[in-house]
């Protein structure tokens, strides 16, 4: 118990005074963005400090589902409670389903790629490089792929193209390699040309994603919200934006909301394996989405009584908490804590304490419901709970 109470004092700790009811949004790497500050002497500001992310960061490894897209797994701290009361952790996990990389839904990407100087910094953009060569063989023939690139300015130096014949992904390979880095930095011009590549063959039937990779902050004046609308416009018409940031110096706020708004996740890449992983074995889980509009609810029982959660956005309503999450994408995990106080017990057993709901849709529209799920807990005639 003193070691579950110590790892939330410390979750506390970290948990900037901005946030709102776990208002987290769809999960950035920002504890992967902390190692890698804190490795360099830099001390991590405060606002950048979200504990959910820390949470969702962590692979649990939670079964894959056989059935259903998705998995839901409760758990306790303890294996046993002691019926004089105390405080426990209950830990949700969501599970979704991954099949071949060769049967999901076609993809029509548009990478949108920083360009400017500060690309040259710790050979970040020969990551990009070495990235894209084993992208390039994952890649099917009924996808459709571009290339843009921004510094001060945006370009097209691969037009969305289907990957059909080995000359189309030759020609793609030698864009990505003639890529040299300098000059300033445009988000929304990068942003905006990178979609209208999407727009080209935008299909129902496809993922139409952007994929924007940048190391910076927007220089030629464009304001946030100036971006942001970018986003949200496209998103609209059908075009989604996962982003992805590069190195210390990127706006890890712009970057998230962009992610946000845009119906997408986001990453920070930290070193040359993990910029393979997300090109490589993990692209399916920035780009293929598997269910959307997640509304979870937690109901408590036994007078159980709620302390505080983490895991997304979330509306508190007695004993019963909403969770919602806009998108669950091909194979990912998300991660739900809820610290509760439980009150004395008359007897000892087996005690129900908690129930979770999800309703979601899939990429059809189509409505889907995973439980009611129960999380019991086994009471005995104990001072202190037993661990395990």
């Amino acid at each position: 118990m003193k070691r579950t109470l110590c790892i939330f004092t410390t979750l506390l700790l970290l948990v900037s005074a901005s946030l709102w009811a776990a208002g987290a949004k769809e999960a950035a790497s920002t504890k992967g963005r902390s190692s890698y500050l804190s490795a360099r002497g830099v001390i991590v500001p405060p606002e950048e400090v979200y504990t959910e992310h820390y949470i969702s960061s962590v692979n649990y490894q939670y079964p894959l589902p056989t059935s259903d897209l998705l998995g839901v797994y409760l758990y306790t701290g303890h294996r046993q409670l002691s019926m004089y009361g105390q405080e426990e952790v209950i830990q949700i996990g969501i599970q979704g389903a991954k099949t071949e990389f060769e049967n999901l839904t076609p993809m029509n990407l548009a990478f949108v790629i920083d360009c400017s100087g500060s690309m040259a910094d710790a050979d970040k953009l020969v990551w990009v490089k070495d990235a894209f060569d084993i992208f390039i063989q994952r890649v099917r023939d009924v996808d459709y792929v571009s290339l843009v690139v921004f510094n001060e300015n945006a370009y097209v130096v691969f037009p969305a193209t289907r990957m059909n014949t080995s000359m189309n992904r030759y020609s793609f390979t030698r864009a990505v390699h003639s890529l040299r880095p300098g000059g300033s930095t445009n988000i929304r011009g990068g942003l905006t040309l990178g979609c209208l590549e999407v727009m080209k063959n935008l299909n129902s039937e496809y993922t139409n994603r952007v994929m924007f990779l940048s190391d910076g902050q927007d220089t030629c004046g464009n304001s946030h919200r100036d971006i942001l609308a970018v986003a949200r416009e496209f998103c609209k018409e059908g075009v989604t934006i996962s982003t992805i940031g590069v190195g210390a110096s990127f706006d890890l706020e712009l970057m998230v909301d962009m992610a946000h708004v845009g119906g997408g996740s986001s990453r920070f890449i930290s070193d040359r394996k993990e910029m393979e992983e997300t090109f490589g074995s993990e692209l399916d889980r920035m780009v293929v989405p598997l269910a959307r509009n997640l509304d979870m609810t937690l109901e408590l029982f036994a007078d159980v009584e709620l302390l505080d959660t983490w895991g997304y956005e979330n509306r508190r309503m007695g004993d019963t908490v909403r969770y919602f999450q806009p998108t669950l994408h091909h194979g990912d995990y998300e991660t739900i804590l809820v610290h509760v106080r439980i009150p004395p017990q008359r007897f000892d057993g087996v005690v129900d304490l908690a129930r979770f709901t999800v309703q979601y849709e899939d990429m059809y529209g189509t409505p889907h419901q995973s439980g009611p799920h129960v999380i019991q807990a086994h009471f005995v005639d104990a001072a202190q709970p037993v661990t395990g």
